[in-house]
């Protein structure tokens, strides 16, 4: 192999993009054109960071990372033809992890952790001090409160909603489409609605336009097929109503946001 490791090893960083103080940058970083960095930001080896995108002081963004991907449709995607999206905006105080794949459209709040291997899809918001777990993917046009902690490889479905210091499990699928695809929604899919304090339970299935309660509990391993009342619990396939939650749990709260 001919030429040293430095001569191999290179950055592409855009004449036009806007770099704060004290950045850190590791090897084969590609900077394209209109990026906005913030002052002390690391960047690890081998990241993108596609055009327009935002990152806010203090942010951390690991080894492998791409931020704003534009979206690739297949010709048959009921999304193909989709207007282009504003660049991805990250707030301060970040830390998205290795591998981790952030679409363009989205916006993350202050200390938003995104883990590795996860995939959050166009158009999304993600509030404040919300954990996103390793290989989770959240598809396009949902949005996640603040204090949330989405678990390792949950599916957060298209057009879904979850509210404010909401805990869901390891392996949650969550799905917006009753039809399974056999019939044309036109784009009007509907993901389910999860209410602030409500907790998911590991490996537990929730059906598209479900609404879960504020304080609720699903049971890990549940299929929630309807509407689930705020301060229940409910567990089993079909998921039902086994007690309310304690009021002692109930009145257990942080401040909300």
């Amino acid at each position: 192999m001919s030429g040293s490791l430095e001569a191999i090893m290179t950055r592409k960083i855009s004449a036009n993009a806007e770099i704060g103080q004290s950045v850190k940058m590791g090897e084969n970083v590609v900077v394209m054109d209109d990026v906005v960095i913030g002052d002390y930001v690391e960047i690890g080896n081998n990241v993108v960071i596609h055009p327009g995108t935002v990152i806010g002081q203090n942010t951390i963004i690991c080894d492998n990372a791409i931020l704003s991907k534009p979206n690739v449709f297949a010709k048959t995607s009921k999304f193909a033809g989709r207007s282009p999206l504003s660049p991805l905006r990250i707030d301060e105080g970040c830390i998205v992890g290795a591998c981790a794949v952030l679409y363009w459209g989205t916006e993350l709040g202050a200390e938003v952790m995104v883990g590795d291997l996860a995939s959050v899809r166009e158009n999304c918001k993600i509030g404040r001090g919300t954990i996103i777990g390793r290989g989770v993917l959240m598809e396009c046009d949902s949005e996640i409160g603040c204090s949330s902690k989405i678990q390792t490889g949950t599916h957060i479905t298209g057009n879904m909603v979850v509210g404010n210091h909401v805990f869901i499990g390891p392996h949650v699928v969550t799905m917006n489409d009753k039809q399974m695809g056999r019939v044309d929604l036109k784009g009007q899919y509907q993901g389910p609605r999860i209410a602030d304090y409500a907790r998911i339970g590991s490996n537990s299935t929730i059906l598209p336009g479900v609404s879960i309660g504020e304080d609720a509990v699903v049971a890990a391993g549940a299929v929630v097929t309807k509407d689930v009342a705020p301060g229940v619990i409910v567990a089993g396939v079909p998921a039902r109503m086994i007690k309310k939650v304690p009021v002692s749990l109930m009145l257990n709260k942080v401040s909300k946001p």
